[in-house]
């Protein structure tokens, strides 16, 4: 299934900057077939697939032991590690539809949870933004190209990458911010500080901070599981989808 899904995702992986539909060179698609929201289409709108990519071929690598597929692929692997440098401000993972060449995508937030941002009046991040968690996978993802394409110049840029991660960092919340944009951080507790625990790797976050995130996730547990953003803040917001699953 991993080897079919890399395949398609390399067969359809961007080529040119394309306004309409969020398309950069190397960048991995959001959903195929896309949707059309007032005239573009959201078939690139997603900062975090390239990553997953990335993450997808060395996972593959390492569950089978068969380094022909990367082999076969190390053109779009490649690509996809140069679309990552190239979102990098200051060695942050950076948001912006200038990328491609637009003013805005069809979606209004381009991470996982791509529906609204809590904070901002129309739900959109006045551009450009940092998402965390996306900064997070692409920390991940560049460096699953490091040891795809055994790049020095690529682990030197993933270890600024590392070293950003206090930047992101929200102390009095303990956890990571929301988002960043070009008006400032957002503040909260989400579940993406858990989801990034999953892209980490040991040293990357000292232990005091790894129990913060654990203490300030508290307010997210529900016999059911982790909500997805705190309840003062989803009770604030119209749309529900990605704040009060």
């Amino acid at each position: 299934m991993m080897a079919g899904q890399l395949a398609f995702c390399a067969v359809r992986q961007g080529r040119r900057k394309t306004p309409e539909n969020g398309e950069e060179p190397g960048k991995i698609f959001h959903e195929h077939p896309p949707y059309r929201i007032d005239g573009r289409s959201t078939a690139f709108n997603a900062c975090d697939t390239t990553a997953l990519f990335l993450i997808g071929h060395d996972a593959y690598r390492r569950w089978t032991g068969d380094a022909g597929l990367a082999a076969d692929q190390q053109g779009n692997i490649a690509a996809a590690a140069d679309y990552i440098l190239a979102h990098l401000r200051e060695d942050l993972f950076t948001e912006d539809p200038s990328l491609c060449g637009a003013d805005r995508f069809a979606l209004k937030v381009t991470y996982w949870k791509d529906s609204v941002l809590h904070g901002r009046p129309d739900g959109a991040p006045c551009y450009p933004v940092v998402y965390p968690l996306a900064h997070v996978q692409n920390l991940a993802g560049l460096r699953a190209a490091v040891r795809l394409l055994s790049s020095r110049p690529l682990e030197d840029a993933a270890n600024r990458m590392r070293d950003a991660l206090s930047r992101i960092w929200d102390e009095a919340a303990g956890s990571f911010f929301l988002a960043i944009d070009r008006i400032g951080p957002l503040s909260g507790i989400s579940s993406d500080a858990l989801h990034a625990l999953a892209f980490l790797e040991t040293g990357d976050l000292s232990p005091a901070r790894l129990d913060r995130i654990v203490s300030s996730s508290r307010t997210l547990e529900t016999p059911a599981g982790y909500r997805t953003l705190a309840p003062e803040l989803s009770d604030r917001m119209d749309n529900g989808y990605h704040s009060r699953t």
